[in-house]
C-alpha cells in the first residue's frame, strides 16, 4: 500500500478522525494561545501568523515545506470530509454536502474514512478532488460572476490573481477561460494527490500569492474579506487542475463531500473548552506591547485549570516582532 497522509485542518478544539492515515493540524497556531491536542503550523519554516488571510493555506505550506512527503498527500478540514466509501449516492443539501450529526465509529464505516477504503480510492488515481458544485445553486451564471457577486469577496482581488497567473504562465490562459465561463468546480480546498503534483501544485500556487501579497490592498477589509488568499486559491486550484486534465490526461476521481453538523471533542476536552469558558478582550498598539505581555502573563500565572480562558487582543498596530514576543 503507498504511503498517504491527509491533513485535517482544525482551527479549535474538534474530534478527530481515528485512522492513522489522517493527521489533524492546528491552522494558525502562531496566533493561538490554546492547545488544542494536536501539532501545529507555526514550526520550521512557516507561514502560520498568517491564517486570517491564508485560511487552511498556511497547514499547506507548512507541510509542503516541512513535512516529509508521502507517496499521496491531502487536506479535508474538521467538519468537512471526503466520503472515501463506494457507495457515493447520498443525499446532499445546496452546498452539495452530505450531512451527518457528528464524528463517530458509524460516520467513519459509513463513509470509508479508514486506511483501506482511502488506498483503494487512489489506488489508479493521481487526484482526487470533490464532487463538482454548481454555482448555480448559489444564483450565479459562472465561476467568474459567483466571485464577482458573493458576500466578503471583491471581484479586483481575483482580477489581480489571474493577471498574475497569465503574466508569468501564460499557458494556462485557456484553463483560466474554461473554468471562469464554468457554472461547476471543485469547491473547498479539498484533495488528494501524487506527492510529485502536490510539489508542483505548491510552488505554482504559492508563486502567484506571493506576488499576489505585492498588489493587494485590504482597504479596511473585515475579517471576513481578509480571508481572500484562501477564496481565490479555491479558484486557482480549480485552473491548476483544468490545464492538467487539457494537457496531461491526469487520472482524477470525485468524491462526495460530508459535513458534520456537531462540533464534537474527544475526551476530556469536551469538558475543558465547553464549560466555564471566559473571554477576555484587549485592545493594543505597539506602545503598549510591553504591558500588554506583562497583563497576559498575569492571566495565565493567575488563571485556573477549572476555566478556558478565550482571550482576544485586537490589533491596533503591533509589530510582527511584538506580536511573535507575545505568542511565546
Amino acid at each position: 500500500m503507498k504511503n498517504i497522509s491527509i491533513y485535517t485542518c482544525h482551527h479549535k478544539a474538534s474530534a478527530f478522525l481515528s485512522s492513522d492515515l489522517i493527521k489533524p493540524i492546528h491552522v494558525g497556531k502562531a496566533l493561538s494561545l490554546n492547545d488544542i491536542c494536536c501539532s501545529g503550523d507555526n514550526t520550521g519554516d512557516n507561514i502560520s501568523y498568517k491564517n486570517p488571510f491564508y485560511c487552511e493555506l498556511t497547514a499547506h505550506y507548512w507541510v509542503w515545506k516541512n513535512a516529509e512527503l508521502s507517496d499521496y498527500v491531502g487536506f479535508m478540514h474538521y467538519r468537512r470530509h471526503f466520503n472515501f466509501s463506494s457507495d457515493q449516492s447520498f443525499e446532499e443539501d445546496t452546498w452539495g454536502m452530505v450531512n451527518y450529526p457528528e464524528i463517530d465509529s458509524d460516520y467513519e464505516s459509513k463513509f470509508g474514512l479508514s486506511a483501506e477504503a482511502i488506498a483503494e480510492c487512489l489506488r489508479e488515481h493521481d487526484l482526487i478532488v470533490p464532487k463538482k458544485w454548481s454555482v448555480k445553486a448559489a444564483g450565479s451564471k459562472n465561476n467568474y460572476h459567483h466571485y464577482k457577486v458573493s458576500d466578503h469577496l471583491h471581484i479586483k482581488d481575483y482580477q489581480d490573481a489571474l493577471d498574475i497567473l497569465l503574466k508569468n504562465h501564460p499557458e494556462y490562459s485557456e484553463a483560466v477561460e474554461t473554468f471562469n465561463d464554468a457554472h461547476d468546480g471543485y469547491y473547498t480546498n479539498m484533495y488528494v494527490m501524487r506527492k510529485e503534483l502536490f510539489v508542483e501544485y505548491s510552488e505554482w500556487l504559492f508563486g502567484i500569492l506571493d506576488e499576489l501579497e505585492t498588489v493587494l490592498s485590504f482597504r479596511n477589509y473585515s475579517a471576513q474579506e481578509k480571508r481572500v488568499f484562501g477564496h481565490i486559491s479555491e479558484r486557482l486550484f480549480n485552473i491548476f487542475v483544468v490545464h492538467k486534465i487539457q494537457k496531461e490526461n491526469i487520472k482524477l476521481k470525485e468524491l462526495q463531500r460530508t459535513f458534520v453538523q456537531k462540533e464534537t471533542f474527544n475526551g476530556s476536552i469536551s469538558t475543558r473548552f465547553h464549560d466555564n469558558c471566559i473571554p477576555i478582550v484587549i485592545c493594543s498598539d505597539d506602545n503598549y506591547a510591553m504591558s500588554l505581555g506583562a497583563l497576559l502573563n498575569s492571566i495565565l500565572r493567575n488563571s485556573s485549570n477549572d476555566n478556558n480562558y478565550d482571550i482576544v487582543v485586537l490589533d491596533n498596530g503591533l509589530s510582527h516582532r511584538s506580536k511573535e514576543r507575545l505568542l511565546s
